[in-house]
């Protein structure tokens, strides 16, 4: 059930760009950097970069929520370039963020590691926002497109099935989002029928050109005036690095802020400045984020 604290937040993530610095709203941690997919469009499949496995420290998980409720944060993602239901401390982490106040624990997942009792687990410990990405019903194309074999797909389907009469009968109370991003691979999918099909609220989006192979549709697009991301949100990656927004997979240290929550807060402040002057870092000029586009 939502409530007025809910709304209250959801109202100052809309409004967080048409203030001078923002309203912080959001905070991204990357709890692991490991996964179980190598999806073609993910740095995971990128032949010239092998992924090196990071886990996040507990008291860095706990440190960092704490950080962002003190300044009013409150909504948290535990995803960014790995699998979060392989890390050992998710369930730490969701429980840390209950007991601070926050109001939307998220994770995003490919799904597949979602059994009947890591969801059980996590509704126990208080998640509140599950996104999981699919991209395609056929197996085929699914198994293309997250770098994997028939067996995940079967058992990804399975997850859903049940999930959704968990949903049902009140065993699970979180939100499920399924992600399906429209790309060169599945374009020819009739995703609108999704919503028929699945008891779940169904995002379609585009995948953008990020690393591994490009599959993106090439679309036209108006840049916006201010970025979106580094008003809202903020991010920790597995080592401890703090970014201004969530497109930050490879890390660029041009938009690097510190490992300090409390000193990336005022050099975030200046990256805005310089963002507003027009004096864009290369990784803002050159983001991949569709989010800040018209």
């Amino acid at each position: 059930m939502k409530t007025l604290k809910y709304y209250i937040y959801r109202f100052k993530w809309h409004i967080a760009p048409y203030f001078k610095y923002g309203l912080l709203t959001h905070l991204d941690i990357e709890l692991n950097t490991s996964c179980n997919q190598k999806c073609i469009s993910c740095w995971h499949s990128d032949k010239k970069k092998k992924p090196i496995a990071i886990n996040i420290k507990r008291n860095k998980i706990y440190h960092t929520l704490l950080g962002g409720s003190l300044v009013g944060i409150k909504s948290v993602k535990f995803n960014l370039r790995g699998e979060p239901l392989l890390s050992k401390d998710l369930l730490f982490a969701i429980k840390s963020a209950s007991k601070l106040g926050y109001i939307d624990i998220m994770i995003n997942t490919n799904g597949v590691l979602l059994t009947k009792e890591k969801a059980i687990e996590l509704e126990n410990a208080g998640l509140t926002t599950c996104i999981i990405s699919v991209d395609s019903l056929s197996p085929t194309t699914y198994s293309k497109l997250h770098g994997c074999d028939y067996v995940e797909y079967t058992n990804l389907m399975s997850n859903l099935k049940y999930l959704g009469k968990y949903k049902k009968s009140g065993l699970i109370s979180f939100k499920i989002k399924l992600n399906f991003h429209v790309n060169q691979v599945n374009k020819r999918e009739n995703f609108k029928r999704y919503k028929e099909i699945f008891p779940f609220d169904i995002v379609i989006r585009h995948t953008e050109n990020r690393e591994g192979e490009n599959i993106s549709i090439n679309r036209e697009r108006k840049r916006k005036k201010s970025c979106p991301h580094m008003k809202r949100r903020i991010t920790m990656t597995a080592d401890g690095n703090i970014y201004p927004c969530c497109v930050c997979y490879n890390e660029p240290q041009d938009i690097y802020l510190a490992k300090d929550f409390k000193t990336a807060l005022s050099i975030r402040k200046s990256l805005i400045d310089n963002y507003k002057k027009g004096c864009l870092t290369a990784t803002c000029l050159n983001c991949t984020s569709g989010d800040i586009y018209k």
